[in-house]
């Protein structure tokens, strides 16, 4: 018997004990519970009698043993406590099976602390200018915003498409040559899409997925390392994200050959390694757990960089790479340039918001030593001069730009600058930089001008000019080594001469840690800013206009003059020729600009004029730039009254970038001008365009013709104008104004007066304080009550500013008009007073307020006099709210008691307190809410004896809402309630049978002690553990470990080390558990002292403890006392002690791997304890590092010699989990004796740890000892030999063994056999012999149904290479057998051999077995049958199946759809077909999906119209499931063959009423139209389009739209460009515009359409706007003329140009088209063309110029109408 318990305790993985008083009386439950203790096994207690009654006896073996471990309790025998306890008890079983074991959970929290401290350190950021100052990362000011990922994926599949269609066209056309194929960087870098701001720790919300996956984009220098650096900073600080064990942030720039070498293959753990431990690389029991937690997702991977990786990632790091991204929760941040990975969430990091740049000014001169009278002077001047100038308030959005403005600032003033333009900012920066480049070389420059600092400077202006200006020539961002060299070699200026060039400040090395001495020019670098690239670039082209070498410059300007990748080249350019400094190069420059090649379209030259003029503000008085002017204000009058919105916003896209030229009066004048017109539509697109423009300087005529706007007919137009009194607010805020947005508040539309209501409170601080007043006054006395409501409303929003006695006056007025929404209105424009709004009048308005006869004015006073607050706070008015405390309305009471609440201590009466008592019961849930707030708000006043104790009563009460309410209470009154009685009532609670309640009260109880506990508060929780429920201990001994583990206070840790010494043991035990959650980081020396001293103590239990309290704190702990006392403990009389203190020695690491201390473990290894002996030699092994030495080795060779079974068979375990690591000759030999060991589980042991040792254990002479141990008396002993030899593979492959192993099949015990059969496949599996054969044959005839079922399955895994007559005559005897099991696996053996075993006398009996009482048996023949396939496809087998189709089983039924369907063509009948049909209708929804996959397996071979119109006959089944596979069925063998059958099929389902069932017939059409070359589809399509029934005219429009979206079939998008479908409804509308989409973008599309096609779609496109929607490759349309030579596409081009405002040059005979990606030349002959198409462009600039208002009256173009002959 004691063997056997011996047995299950070995073979347990946990080992639950009953506690009753007859277990504890047990002599064989002792030994039983003790050697779990001895193995290490988990012991999960749990109490079965009552504690009152009996609990195991102190100092007793049961006490001593699960004393310190919380127990379930099953005393209570209720059916409701049992199922929640067993549930508590697996749970508990699951949470200490999935955790690793405690040692390894200290390695890897030693290996998160390493990484946390990294973080932690990592807590400042160097500035960018100046890398010798600081600032806190915490003052770092990261804002991100979402971007729509619906929208983003189309723009990227768009881009996509794009790619393709260039790729396809070039290798078509071989006259097109491109241009320049490279991306805009930096120019165009933003995401345009909606964005919605949103906080860091938000960032995962959007993740609908298992794993998390989060694109972060941003442009250069708007701060993703420092995001990087900010989110790993915050979860060291357990901040953020707790719920990962571990952040790790890669920079993916530094995966480079350089650190990882070619020849390995890399994995996670490596990259964690690489980064984080090179100094100290990670053992390899941390690398395992690292592994670990790595497959179950516990780490979060911050991937920053990528777009510095992208383009050249190593291919030895793509595979681990590419793995964390797909399997692993992360971020991965890029700037928004050539992405080509697919995300659904991503997200922007947008710089700095507004509110950030003066927090950034704030904290960057409170680190500048000075004067603070001065220094807080300079900070209110810059903040001034960058909101009175908004370009460079939109500069200073930008991180790294703002930091160089506030260097600039902190040395100079700006404040008398009127204006500033960007260009002299920079060129401000540029020379602050080369001062402070001065002053670091020693030099004085105070006396310089700024023409002699750039002398000074020289050298190394030229050189970054030349570098900027090569790089923006080769589109280069990072700049590589061979630039470098290249730009030395031509200025002449080497870095080995002036090796303080590069360190200015606005130039940076790649890698911010540079190796020293390292060569610079063998590095890549950056310009801090792309902006800074432009500028430098843009004064080399200056200095190169004049030169000799002009014409390089006079070259580069014509070129590149439209690519958008260089306007703030020729921008800056513009702004320098403004300085004295090179308006030399004025002339040239803008004859150059303004000289051939011209844009042939136009927008795009007006656009580079208007950002150009814009920035040369100096130029004020040049008559030139009159005309300039005149020009723009043609274009804006033409880009306006064309009336197409693209054509505007084009325009409008450069005159918002021109914040001077805006304010210019003929601009305006031409702005208002236009506004004058009487087209309505014409008028809201012009009130539009000025809504969007940053007018700071509006003439007083335009603000008038606003002001008339305001009173237009049309209401869009009116809103717009308030709106633009909002944007302009003080800059408008005239009488006048005021005025007209007064009277808008009698406007009959809502958002006119919204917005008016905006302008108004804008306005508020510069409108004429009497004009307002008296303006909103008056409004208040109007008759018209809606006008008095929105004068309140105003009033409201303006807040304090209105506060004044005539609007007090008019105010109380209106709090007695008649109408109800007046009073409610005007209570609400005094709550939003405040303070201010405390007279006694107001106040006495308000409280009459309180009686009104509406409840809403009712609430709104009530409100009110919350927000007024204290200073509301009269006897009548609490008095008041008091008693609308009782009001019959809910609403009232509830506001009545938030005002209360918000008065705070002045409102808690002793008549407040008690009618909030009586409301405690209130039925309504809100007003219940807001008493339990109200109490908290009312602060200690309001926490009286008697309210506490009525909620300490309610926490009895039978009424579970009332228990629930009381426990919110005291959650919201926090530690005011924290008393002894709150604590013991909470702690009873927990046990409450409602589960809200116990979550509340934990909650509860957990707020109350989440700080610093009070005494109270411990005190409750040392009473409430001696109470007599012994649940309630259980709960104060939860609560205070977890008080313990958030983190102690000396108090606190004082009172745990008192309790150690307490008579009580329930309290030591307590007190125990709490220390050994203290951390090594929390651990002090007072601490530490107190444990040393508590090694004394007399109860061992304590002592143990302590040793494993010292062990969790780990080397903090190992002093030389504490090891002395470890020391002490290893010879203590007690056993458990002696091997605490092993575990302890072992945790604190390398300081306590002395000699001293190892020799003493040596000692132990011979202690008399076996225990104690396993321990020693484990802690020696932990301190001798990775793997096995030969200390440890030594030590277990020796404990397989100990005289205790124990010890041995536990050296057998360790060498078994050591593995081949521990597989020497001295190790295998020791085991090799352990076979011969008197114990049978020493033995058994023995043949486990050379069977984990696998081959390399495998010598002859443990293979002859393993063939023994197959004799072996025990069961145990013969498995374990079987197990062994199968993990022994090829070496064990001998006829020995195979022999030994057949005759095993024989084995009395059924485990062994069927571990023989097992390991026998293992073996000999791939090679089948004879031998095995048979011995599996005589196996089948086992008198054990288990053994006899070992063998089929084994020969079902061997499968056909095991066939043979004998064989499968014996499997058709074993399908007889009594026993299922057998028959089951006999059957799918016969299956498995395949069409091999098809004999007639096995069809038969599978036949026979379809009529098995037992559903198993006849799945597995279907099954079996299936495998066969055709072979068997005969009417028998046929009829059979069709049988079973009606089976009661599903599965059965399920089976035998798919073995039919496995049959191919023979199964083509009515009678199979018919049998299908009834099996898709199956309520079972694998059967349906078994019949129907059966059919299109059918179909899909032999789509005959038996096939197909019994598919067709299920699409009316009433079950829309049926129908919605009936519909992928059929377009599954559509894809195959497509016919008109079953087009007309899914015709109708297109009907269908449900929206499933349409969607799946649209796709049914999808696949057929992609994969065949068949238009039947179309046609059929088509036709129905113009049906009469409008359900099936939308199912055609829709199953159309997804064939051209997602087909790229040239044939079908021809045959519906061809269609004559021109749209009348949004029906129609919506397909035109889906077909247009794609067939613009296709080359094979558009060169097969005719004139009369190209006509309609000319019309499509000056009608259908969305068209424009998708971008269209600007050289698409050129492509397809030159290649068809038909003339008829020329309308088609120049309106295209126009409508997506590209750039056409001429150089000689080709076309340079700029659009705003890429540039593209084509080559046109003959010369002909090229004059037509010239002509063309002309012809529109004309008509544009000289005719809008005939376009005003037309809405298009005239060109488009003109014949052909015409305009050639």
């Amino acid at each position: 018997m004691i063997l056997s318990m011996a047995k299950a305790v070995n073979d347990a993985a946990f080992v639950c004990c009953f506690m009753t008083q007859e277990y504890e009386d047990s002599v064989n439950c002792k030994l039983e519970l003790q050697h779990a203790q001895k193995l290490h096994k988990p012991i999960i207690p749990c109490m079965v009698s009552n504690r009152k009654v009996w609990k195991p006896s102190p100092s007793k073996w049961l006490d001593l043993i699960t004393g310190s471990i919380l127990a379930v309790d099953f005393s209570n025998i209720s059916e409701e406590n049992i199922n929640t306890k067993v549930r508590e008890l697996i749970d508990r079983i699951k949470k200490q099976s999935s955790a690793p074991p405690a040692e390894s959970n200290a390695t890897f929290v030693k290996l998160l602390k390493s990484v946390r401290q990294k973080y932690l350190e990592q807590n400042r950021i160097k500035r960018i200018v100046n890398e010798e100052i600081f600032f806190p990362l915490e003052q770092s000011y990261i804002n991100l915003a979402m971007v729509e990922a619906k929208e983003q994926q189309e723009k990227e599949k768009n881009l996509k498409q794009q790619r393709q269609n260039k790729q396809e066209q070039e290798n078509e056309q071989n006259s097109t040559s491109k241009y320049n194929l490279d991306k805009i960087l930096g120019t165009y870098e933003e995401i345009h899409g909606v964005k919605i701001s949103i906080h860091v720790e938000d960032i995962f919300q959007k993740c609908n997925n298992e794993i998390k996956k989060v694109l972060v984009l941003g442009r250069a220098g708007i701060g993703k390392s420092t995001f990087c650096l900010y989110v790993t900073y915050l979860w060291a600080k357990s901040q953020l994200w707790s719920e990962y064990d571990l952040v790790i942030l890669i920079h993916l720039r530094r995966l480079a050959d350089t650190n990882y070498p070619l020849n390995k293959r890399y994995t996670p753990v490596d990259l964690a390694e690489m980064e984080y431990f090179q100094q100290d690389p990670l053992s390899e029991d941390a690398r395992r757990l690292f592994k670990q937690q790595y497959d179950k997702r516990k780490f979060l991977w911050i991937l920053d960089g990528y777009d510095e990786f992208s383009q050249s990632i190593p291919e030895q790091l793509k595979r681990v790479f590419d793995n964390i991204r797909e399997t692993q929760h992360h971020i991965l941040t890029s700037r928004p340039y050539a992405i080509d990975l697919s995300y659904d969430v991503k997200m922007e990091i947008i710089g700095f918001t507004n509110d950030n740049i003066p927090k950034y000014i704030e904290q960057f001169f409170g680190q500048i030593k000075d004067d603070a009278s001065h220094s807080s002077s300079k900070k209110l001047k810059l903040l001034n001069f960058l909101r009175s100038n908004p370009s460079i308030w939109g500069v200073a959005h930008i991180p790294v730009n703002l930091e160089l403005i506030c260097s600039l600032w902190s040395n100079n003033d700006w404040i008398e600058t009127d204006t500033l333009t960007i260009t002299a900012l920079y060129d401000e920066i540029i020379e602050w930089l080369c001062r402070r480049h001065l002053t670091r070389q020693h030099i004085n420059h105070t006396a310089m001008t700024k023409l002699v600092v750039y002398k000074q400077c020289y050298n190394e202006l030229r050189f970054l000019e030349h570098l900027a200006f090569k790089a923006m020539e080769n589109n280069n961002i990072m700049l590589p080594p061979k630039l470098l060299m290249q730009t030395e070699a031509e200025t002449e200026c080497y870095l080995s001469e002036h090796p303080q060039l590069l360190n200015m400040g606005i130039f940076k090395s790649y890698d911010d840690s540079p190796i020293p001495n390292q060569n610079e020019t063998k590095k890549q670098h950056y310009f801090v800013h792309l902006s800074f690239q432009e500028h430098f670039a843009a004064r080399h082209l200056l200095r190169l206009l004049n030169s000799p070498d002009k014409h390089e410059a006079i070259n580069y300007i014509n070129n590149n003059k439209y690519q958008q990748r260089f306007r703030l080249v020729f921008v800056f350019a513009a702004g320098l020729i403004a300085t004295s400094h090179y308006e030399s190069c004025k002339n040239l420059f803008w004859t150059t600009i303004q000289g051939e090649p011209l844009d042939l379209v136009g927008i795009a030259h007006v656009k580079l004029i208007i950002e150009c003029l814009n920035e040369g503000i100096s130029q004020t008085v040049d008559t030139e730039r009159a005309a300039f002017l005149k020009f723009i204000s043609q274009w804006l009058n033409i880009c306006i009254t064309v009336k197409k919105l693209g054509v505007t916003d084009n325009l409008l896209e450069s005159f918002q970038r021109a914040d001077s030229l805006v304010n210019a009066s003929l601009i305006q004048n031409k702005l208002i001008q236009l506004l004058q017109t009487q087209d309505i539509p014409a008028r809201r697109i012009v009130i539009q365009f000025i809504l969007k423009l940053e007018i700071s300087n509006p003439i007083p005529k335009l603000i008038s013709a606003i002001l008339k706007a305001l009173v237009d007919e049309d209401k869009y137009v009116r809103g717009s104008a308030c709106e633009v009194f909002v944007r302009m607010s003080e800059k408008a805020a005239t009488d006048e104004v005021v005025h007209g947005l007064l009277n808008a508040l009698r406007d009959k539309d809502d958002n006119v007066t919204k917005q008016a209501i905006n302008a108004l409170v804008k306005m508020a601080d510069q409108i004429p304080t009497k004009v307002a007043i008296d303006g909103l006054c008056n409004a208040l006395y109007d008759e018209d009550s809606n006008v008095r409501c929105r004068a309140c409303e105003v009033i409201g929003k303006m807040g304090g500013k209105a506060a004044t006695n005539q609007v007090f006056n008019a105010l109380l007025n209106a709090l007695q008009a008649e109408q109800s929404s007046v009073r409610c209105n005007a209570c609400e424009a005094l709550g939003k007073m405040g303070g201010k709004a405390a007279t006694n009048e107001i106040i006495d308005g308000l409280r009459k307020a309180l009686h009104d006869e509406v409840s809403y004015v009712r609430s709104n006073a009530c409100e009110a006099l919350g927000k007024i607050g204290g200073k509301a706070a009269t006897n009548e008015i609490i008095d008041g709210l008091r008693k609308a405390l009782h009001h019959e309305d809910s609403y009232v009471r509830r506001i009545a008691c938030q005002a209360l609440g918000k008065m705070g201590g002045k409102a808690a009466t002793d008549h407040v307190i008690n009618s909030l008592r009586k409301i405690f019961h209130d039925e309504d849930s809100y007003v219940r809410r807001c008493v339990r707030d109200t109490l908290a708000n009312l602060g200690k006043e309001a926490v009286t004896n008697e309210m506490i104790h009525e909620i300490l009563n309610a926490l009895k009460d039978d009424d579970r809402d009332v228990r629930r309410r009381a426990c919110q209470t005291l959650y919201n009154m926090d530690v005011e309630a924290a008393t002894k009685e709150v604590i013991g009532g909470l702690l009873h609670a927990y046990l409450d049978e409602d589960s809200y309640v116990t979550d509340l009260a934990r909650k509860t109880i957990l707020k109350m002690t989440k700080h610093e506990a009070t005494n109270q508060v411990i005190e409750g929780l040392w009473d409430a553990l001696r109470d007599d429920d012994y649940s309630v201990g259980n709960i104060a001994h939860e609560v205070l470990v977890k008080m313990c583990k958030k983190g102690a206070t000396n108090e606190f840790i004082f009172v745990l080390l008192d309790a150690i010494h307490d008579d009580e043991s329930w309290v030591r035990v307590t007190a125990c558990n709490a220390l050994s959650s203290i951390e090594e980081m929390s651990a002090t020396n007072d601490l530490i002292d107190g444990l040393l001293d508590a090694l004394h103590n007399k109860d061992s239990h304590v002592r143990s403890s302590i040793c494993y309290v010292l062990g969790n704190i780990g080397e903090r702990a190992a002093t030389s006392e504490v090891i002395d006392g470890l020391l002490n403990a290893v010879h203590d009389i007690d056993s458990y002690v002696r091997r605490s203190a092993c575990d302890a020695l072992a945790k604190m690491g390398e300081k306590a791997a002395t000699d001293h201390v190892i020799n003493a473990l040596l000692n132990a290894i011979y202690d008399k304890d076996s225990d104690v002996r396993c321990n020693a030699w484990e802690a020696i092994v932990k301190m001798q590092g990775k793997g096995a030495t030969n200390v440890s080795t030594v030590g277990l060779l020796d404990a397989l010699q100990d005289k205790d079974s124990g010890v041995r068979l536990r050296a057998c375990q360790i060498l078994g989990n050591m593995g081949t690591k521990a597989a020497t000759k001295e190790v295998i030999g020791g085991l090799q004796h352990a076979f011969l060991d008197e114990y049978s589980c020493v033995k058994s042991y023995a043949c486990e740890a050379v069977g984990k040792m696998g081959e390399k254990a495998a010598t002859n002479d443990v293979i002859i000892c393993l063939l023994n141990a197959l004799q072996d008396k025990e069961s145990f002993v013969r498995r374990s030999a079987c197990n062994a030899l199968g993990n022994m593979d090829v070496k064990a492959q001998t006829s020995d063994v195979i022999i030994c192993l057949l005759k095993t099949l024989g084995d009395e015990d059924v485990f062994v056999r069927s571990d023989a059969c097992e390991a026998l496949v293992k073996i000999d599996g791939k090679v089948v012999t004879n031998e095995l054969i048979n011995g599996l044959m005589n196996a089948l005839r086992d008198e054990q149904p288990f053994v006899r079922s070992g063998a089929c399955k084994t020969l079902a895994k061997i499968g056909a290479k095991a066939t043979s007559n004998t064989l499968i005559e014996s499997l058709l005897n074993a399908i007889q057998d009594e026993d299922l099991s057998v028959r089951c696996c006999a059957i799918e053996a016969i299956g498995n051999m395949g069409d091999e075993s098809a004999t007639s006398e096995v069809i038969d009996a599978l036949l026979n077995a379809l009529h098995d009482k037992k559903s198993d048996i006849r799945w597995r023949v279907c099954e079996a049958i299936g495998n066969m396939g055709e072979k068997v496809a005969t009417e028998h087998e046929i009829n059979g199946l069709l049988n079973a189709l009606h089976d009661e089983d599903s599965y059965v039924r399920r089976c035998a759809c798919e073995a039919l369907g496995k049959m191919g063509e023979k199964v083509t009948t009515s009678q199979v077909i018919d049998g299908f049909l009834n099996a898709v209708r199956d309520e079972n929804y694998s059967v349906s999906t078994g019949a129907l996959e059966a059919i299109v397996k059918i179909g899909e071979k032999t789509a005959t119209n038996q096939v197909i119109d019994g598919l067709l006959v299920t699409l009316r089944y009433e079950n829309s499931d049926v129908r919605r596979r009936v519909c992928g069925a059929l377009g599954r063998i559509g894809e195959k063959v497509a016919t008109a059958q079953i087009a007309n099929g899914l015709i109708n389902a297109l009907n269908d009423k449900d929206s499933y069932v349409r969607d799946d017939a649209c796709d049914a059409f999808v696949k057929i139209a992609k994969n065949t070359s068949s238009n039947v589809v179309i046609d059929i399509l088509l036709k129905t389009l113009c049906s009469e029934n409008s359900h099936d005219k939308w199912g055609a429009r829709k199953a159309l739209e997804k064939i051209v979206e997602q087909t790229r079939a040239s044939n079908v998008i021809i045959t519906l460009v061809n269609a004559d479908i021109y749209y009348t409804d949004y029906m129609y509308k919506s397909l035109v515009v889906v077909v247009l989409k794609r067939a613009l973008v296709s080359f094979d599309v558009l060169k097969e359409l005719d004139s009369n096609i190209l006509s309609k779609l000319l019309s499509y496109f000056q009608e259908i706007d969305e068209i424009w929607a998708n971008p269209i490759p600007s050289d698409q349309f050129i492509k397809v003329w030159l290649h068809t030579r038909n003339d008829a596409w020329i309308p088609l081009i120049v309106f295209a140009a126009l409508r997506q405002g590209v750039a056409l040059t001429v150089i000689e005979n080709s076309i340079l088209i700029y659009d705003h990606n890429d540039v593209f030349m084509l080559d046109i002959s003959p010369t002909e063309m090229l004059k037509t198409l010239i002509d063309a462009f002309n012809c529109q600039k004309r008509d544009l110029q000289c005719s809008p208002d005939s376009m005003i009256r037309s809405g298009t173009i005239t060109v488009h109408s003109l014949p052909l002959s015409k305009i050639t």
